[in-house]
């Protein structure tokens, strides 16, 4: 077994003005880390704990967490770990994430997120606590950040959602059930925090299960928010993490705004079991908290030292402390055939030293196995005007491709600003594709372009090796959403990923996440074979206009048969009036042979 190690690194470097400055307020917040720390028992005990924030009736208080966990002793059963937030009184909901029976050593990863509500004065301290259901030692690295939404003078809007009804995935996108939050309307412009997290499971492996946020303005019309996360599941009882980030820009127009979590299978059979969503308007009247938002897509590394995974950048307005929440997904090479696994380190670091790192574990099984991830912090105080570039780094083993991808890292300032604020170069809202009898759409669209040149489109088969297959006119500059589309008309008989390369006027580019295509399998059957008078065509979404009966000579005579009947999945066709002999029916550009008696 080879160890892949998976290090993710913030960078701070010093390098421009969102906000003008006006008359400031702060958000109150506390963090906390702990390494290593240890537990056999099945009650819940303190892995880091914040200091003390001060709250009255009315106040909320968001907590984030991410941590990494590992038993070391093999206890022959799969082994359920718990983890939920605590302010000492009240509690988030656990959450559980299983680890392999037959390993002696076994790491996973996870966040939790909530928003604690009061009603009377108190100092809460904020906890992020774990226990086992064995005792066999668990041990458990983790961060914990708290921000008190009451600033002392203006009052953010927030929303939490918890549903711990298990649904099942289908193959195509649909709400979580229960997780569509309440409504929360804003009185200005201003920028929206989300995050989820979704503890999973699967009665049908090996299972793949897809979740991304969404939001609403109508609860009718959901858009996508954010980029979708990936993870499989290996066996049946195990639970399994996954981790969402996303938000709304700082242009974010004054209104009521809904938000939710979806899913899909893409193999097995997959159930959302617990989703926890938290989202939080940063707009206040009068001012707002400036976010930053970017989806810097990823990369692959065989290295065992340090590389650049993905790199983002931030300019605090005002002099500010900057919470920061990030997603990934991670997957080992698709080549390789032995088992590896990831060990994963995230560090806020820069010009000064402004977070403290720790380890985060996270364990890949084998070339199929996906695993989600996330990193939450608070940075120390930056400078105003200031453009900081923060690093996500990553090493394997120097053998095995590592490679991270999905990347989104969210922060926004904890104190306020007033005035216009700059973009990102180019505010990608959404990356996805469909795949039919024309080839692979991919649909794509932003928010906002600054300086956009173009699009190209980058195909591969391995997710190492890319090859352009087309380019898109950017639209320069806009501050509206704009759609975009390219079809890729070679048809799939296998796996096939894409991307996006967003260059600028200036050459600079940079990559999205990464678009994962799996072909449609066809799965038709034509009977009674040899046929008297009428034959049955049964398949998946049977389009008659893609229906070809043709002779040996060739010839198209689909207009000298009766349609009996037509459906999505079953076609019927009377076939009396031809000859006997031999016919072929074209379908999905497919050919079956037909023998008429």
């Amino acid at each position: 077994m080879k160890l892949t190690k998976l290090m993710l690194v913030l960078l701070a470097i010093s390098i421009s003005t969102y906000y003008t400055n006006a008359q400031t307020t702060t958000l109150p917040s506390a963090s906390a880390s702990a390494v290593d720390q240890t537990t056999k028992s099945t009650t819940f005990s303190a892995v880091a704990t914040t200091s003390a924030i001060s709250v009255a009736n009315g106040d909320k208080v968001l907590v984030v967490s991410s941590y990494s966990n590992r038993l070391t002793e093999n206890a022959g059963v799969n082994r359920n770990l718990y983890f939920n937030l605590s302010d000492g009184t009240n509690n988030s909901g656990e959450v559980i994430r299983t680890l392999a029976a037959n390993k002696s050593t076994d790491y996973g990863m996870g966040s939790l997120v909530h928003i604690f509500s009061y009603t009377a004065n108190s100092s809460p301290t904020f906890s992020l606590q774990h226990r086992t259901s064995s005792t066999k030692l668990l041990t458990t690295n983790g961060s914990i950040t708290a921000i008190k939404l009451n600033d002392g003078t203006n009052v953010l809007g927030s929303v939490n959602t918890i549903t711990q009804s298990a649904t099942n995935m289908t193959t195509t996108w649909n709400a979580v059930s229960g997780s569509t939050s309440g409504v929360i309307t804003s009185s200005s412009d201003g920028g929206f925090y989300v995050a989820a997290t979704i503890q999973s499971s699967a009665s049908v492996v090996p299972a793949l299960g897809q979740w991304k946020l969404q939001y609403s303005q109508d609860n009718s019309n959901w858009i996508d928010l954010g980029i979708t996360i990936s993870r499989t599941i290996a066996s049946t009882g195990e639970h399994g993490i996954v981790n969402l980030v996303g938000a709304l820009p700082h242009y974010t127009t004054a209104g009521s705004y809904y938000f939710r979590v979806a899913h899909k299978s893409t193999l097995g059979t997959v159930s959302t079991d617990v989703a926890h969503l938290v989202a939080v308007s940063l707009a206040y009247t009068g001012g707002a908290y400036p976010i930053v938002v970017d989806k810097p897509g990823g990369s692959t590394t065989s290295g065992s030292a340090k590389v650049d995974a993905s790199v983002i950048t931030i300019t605090p307005t005002v002099a500010t402390k900057v919470f920061l929440n990030a997603q990934i997904n991670m997957e080992g090479d698709a080549l390789i055939s032995q088992p590896i696994f990831n060990l994963a380190l995230y560090d806020l670091s820069g010009f000064s030293y402004v977070y403290n790192g720790m380890e985060h574990y996270r364990k890949i099984a084998d070339a199929t196995s996906v695993g989600s991830g996330s990193l939450v912090g608070i940075t120390g105080s930056l400078t105003a005007s200031s453009e900081y570039e923060y690093i996500i780094r990553h090493a394997s083993d120097g053998t095995n491709n590592l490679t991270t991808s999905n990347v989104v890292l969210v922060g926004f300032q904890l104190t306020s600003s007033t005035g216009p604020i700059v973009s990102l170069p180019v505010d990608l809202l959404s990356f996805n594709s469909k795949i039919d009898k024309n080839g692979v759409t991919l649909l794509w669209n932003t928010a906002t372009e600054i300086n956009n040149d173009y699009f190209t489109i980058e195909k591969s088969l391995d997710k190492n090796s890319w090859f352009s297959i087309g380019e898109i006119d950017g639209a320069g500059n806009s501050n509206s959403i704009i759609d975009y589309n390219f079809i890729d008309k070679d048809r799939t008989e296998s796996v096939v990923y894409y991307r996006l390369k967003q260059t600028d006027f200036d050459g600079k580019y940079t990559y999205s996440n990464i678009e994962v295509v799996i072909p449609i399998k066809h799965d038709i059957s034509i009977f009674p074979n040899p046929a008297t008078d009428k034959i049955i065509i049964s398949g998946a979404d049977i389009d008659i206009s893609d229906v070809m009966i043709v002779n040996v000579l060739g010839q198209n005579i689909i207009s000298e048969v009766e349609i009996v009947s037509h459906s999505n999945s079953e076609l019927v066709l009377d076939i009396s009036s031809l000859s006997s002999g031999v016919y072929f029916v074209r379908l999905n550009d497919d050919i079956y042979k037909v023998y008429k008696k």
